[in-house]
């Protein structure tokens, strides 16, 4: 996929006045629309300015249901930073002839020994190993079952699924529908950008992709100037961070501009690009 941010005067300073912060697609181009407060900032610095950015979206999530009484909505699999946290967004829907019901207990459970591993309520007993990392992020009597993981290690590298205990009625597990859940490096972020020469101006771009949403990773550059940053969602588990940073080459050298991100946990990575 292409990303491509789009600072074209006509299209900013009426998307950005009216939507706020958003996005939409057009073809294979996603166009960023800012802040109204950063339209002018920006169009002061380039009255238009495009570049493309090759991003790793790989195989983000594929929601499946399975019989009509008993649906479940989460991604097959999802893709954890080492050491940072974890976040599957998930939703579920019960037979209509289920009353409702004060009380639902909520369980995540990993392999196929059922480990618990979550608990919305406190009398099931979660695995020693991911005791005081685990939480649900949603209610479960409001049938979400969004799930966080915190500090990822290798041994989290498995299949969860979720299931659903109610008092005097059958419980279920989703135990077909498994989330696969797969622990990788941190990423280095992306650099791109244009322009550079004494006494011209230099505008960059610096970005990454993470599935931590609660705890996003932080960006920061090796010089000053001006711009934005902000996030946006990717998919449904995935959010990208980005900053954008201007200001005026002083030097004939060429310079190097360095963009570091440091994840939840302490975890930091840099990448650079030249200009000059």
């Amino acid at each position: 996929m292409v990303w491509c941010f789009h600072f074209k005067k006509e299209e900013i300073n009426l998307n950005c006045l009216t939507r706020g912060l958003g996005f939409w697609f057009h073809a294979s181009l996603l166009f960023i629309i800012i802040p109204a407060k950063k339209c002018l900032e920006l169009l002061s610095m380039f009255p238009f300015f495009c570049f493309t950015l090759s991003t790793a979206l790989h195989e983000t999530h594929s929601y499946r249901q399975v019989r009509k009484d008993f649906v479940l909505t989460a991604p097959t699999r999802v893709r954890a930073t080492r050491g940072s946290c974890l976040v599957i967004p998930c939703s579920y829907v019960l037979p209509k002839t289920y009353p409702k019901l004060n009380t639902y207990h909520g369980l995540w459970k990993k392999g196929s020994k059922g480990l618990n591993v979550a608990s919305s309520q406190g009398n099931h007993p979660v695995h020693q190993d991911y005791q005081r990392r685990t939480s649900f992020l949603g209610p479960v009597l409001k049938k979400n079952c969004t799930w966080m993981l915190a500090g990822v290690q290798d041994s989290d590298a498995a299949l969860y699924f979720f299931r659903i205990e109610l008092p005097g009625y059958k419980s279920y597990s989703w135990i077909t529908q498994p989330t696969e859940v797969q622990v990788v490096d941190a990423k280095f972020p992306e650099v791109i950008l244009t322009g550079g020469g004494a006494g011209r101006d230099v505008l960059a771009f610096c970005s990454v992709v993470h599935s931590c949403p609660q705890n996003p990773p932080a960006l920061t550059w090796n010089r000053r100037g001006t711009g934005m940053s902000g996030s946006i969602w990717v998919d449904d588990w995935q959010r990208m961070v980005y900053s954008i940073l201007h200001f005026r080459s002083e030097h004939n050298t060429t310079m190097e501009l360095r963009c570091t991100v440091t994840y939840h946990g302490g975890q930091r990575l840099y990448s650079a690009a030249r200009y000059g």
